[in-house]
C-alpha cells in the first residue's frame, strides 16, 4: 500500500511540474505557447508553399527573451510558469512565482500576430531595468547569410544590420518605434506600446546579432505590452498590421521609384486581378503621365536639328 501511494505521489508531482503545450491553429498560422521557460515554443507561417518557421528567419526556435540587469533575477530565464491556464479564445496565462518575484506573461494569439501583456512585481531589492531580446544568426550552409539581419525603425527611417558584417556595439538613444530580425522574404518584429529607454545593439558571438530594448523598472514593478509579428515581406499584410513596417521590404537604390510603383501595381491588380494585365495597365498609366515630358524631349530635339548642316555641299560653302 504504501509502494502504490508513494507511486502516486510521484506521478502527481512529474504531472504538476510537466510542461503543458497548448497549440492554436490559425488560419494562416499555427503558434505553440507552453508552460516551459520559451515564450514560444513554436510558430510557424503555413500560408506559405511550405511552413516557415522563426528558427528559418531567425536562426533561433522562439526569438523572445526578457532579462534584467543585476545577477538577482538571471535565474528567470529558464524557469517554467507555475500556473499556465487559458483564459479565454487563443489566450493564455503563463505565470510564475516564488519569495522573490511574482512574474507573469499573457498572450493573445492573432495570425501573424501576438500580443503580450508582461508584469513583474519584485518582492525584494528590483532590478533597475528589464530588457527585451531580439536575435538573429547565421547558421550552417545559410542560403540566406547576406539577406539575414537585425534591425529597428527611428526617426522616420529603417535601420538595418546584418549579421554577417562586423558590428559596432551602439546603443540608440533616439526614439525606437519597433526592432526586429528577418530574411530575404520574412520578418520577426517587435512592436513595444511605449518606446524604450534605448535600444543595445551588439555582435554577441560570431554571427549572431542581438538588440536589446531597455525598459525601467519604477516602484519595484516591471507593466510592458507589446506586439509580435511574424509574417512574410508583403507591402499590403505589414501596413494592415503597423503602417511603418512596410520599410523592411527593401526595394534598393532606388526605392522612392519603385515603391510608388509597386503601390499602384497592386492597386490596378484589385481592379484586374491578372499581373499581366495589370503590368500592361501600368505601362499605359506611366506612358500617359510621361508624355509631356518625352513631347518636350522631341521638340528640343527637332529644335537642334534645325541648327545642324543641311548636307555635306552646305557645309563645304559655308567653310569657304
Amino acid at each position: 500500500m504504501k509502494k502504490i501511494n508513494l507511486c502516486l505521489t510521484l506521478a502527481l508531482i512529474l504531472f504538476a511540474t510537466a510542461s503543458f503545450a497548448e497549440t492554436v491553429n490559425l488560419v494562416n498560422s499555427s503558434v505553440e505557447v507552453d508552460s516551459g521557460a520559451f515564450w514560444f515554443k513554436k510558430w510557424s507561417m503555413n500560408d506559405q508553399k511550405e511552413p516557415i518557421d522563426l528558427e528559418a528567419v531567425t536562426g533561433f526556435k522562439q526569438n523572445l527573451l526578457m532579462t534584467f540587469s543585476g545577477a538577482d533575477y538571471g535565474y528567470l530565464n529558464q524557469q517554467a510558469a507555475t500556473s499556465f491556464k487559458a483564459l479565454g479564445n487563443n489566450v493564455f496565462e503563463w505565470t510564475y512565482s516564488d519569495n522573490k518575484v511574482e512574474y507573469k506573461r499573457v498572450y493573445d494569439l492573432k495570425d501573424h500576430e501576438a500580443n503580450i501583456s508582461v508584469f513583474v512585481q519584485f518582492k525584494e531589492k528590483a532590478p533597475e531595468s528589464a530588457f527585451l531580446n531580439v536575435s538573429s544568426k547565421s547558421i550552417k550552409d545559410d542560403k540566406e547569410a547576406r539577406y539575414r539581419e537585425v534591425f529597428y525603425f527611428t526617426e522616420s527611417k529603417i535601420e538595418r544590420n546584418l549579421v554577417d558584417k562586423n558590428l559596432d556595439a551602439a546603443s540608440i538613444s533616439t526614439p525606437v518605434k519597433w526592432v526586429g530580425a528577418g530574411s530575404h522574404y520574412f520578418i520577426f518584429t517587435v512592436i513595444p506600446e511605449v518606446a524604450p529607454q534605448k535600444v543595445l545593439l551588439e555582435k554577441t558571438s560570431a554571427g549572431n546579432v542581438q538588440a536589446s530594448l531597455q525598459f525601467p523598472v519604477t516602484n519595484n514593478q516591471l507593466n510592458l505590452k507589446f506586439r509580435t509579428v511574424f509574417a512574410p515581406k508583403q507591402l499590403d499584410l505589414l501596413r494592415s498590421i503597423e503602417k511603418s513596417l512596410d520599410t523592411t521590404v527593401d526595394l534598393g537604390f532606388f526605392s522612392f521609384l519603385a515603391y510608388p510603383i509597386l503601390l499602384t501595381l497592386k492597386f490596378i491588380y484589385k481592379y484586374a486581378p491578372n499581373y499581366g494585365l495589370a503590368i500592361i495597365l501600368l505601362t499605359i498609366l506611366i506612358k500617359i503621365l510621361t508624355f509631356p515630358l518625352v513631347l518636350k524631349s522631341m521638340k528640343s530635339m527637332r529644335k537642334m536639328a534645325d541648327f545642324q548642316p543641311k548636307n555635306e555641299g552646305t557645309s563645304s560653302k559655308t567653310r569657304r
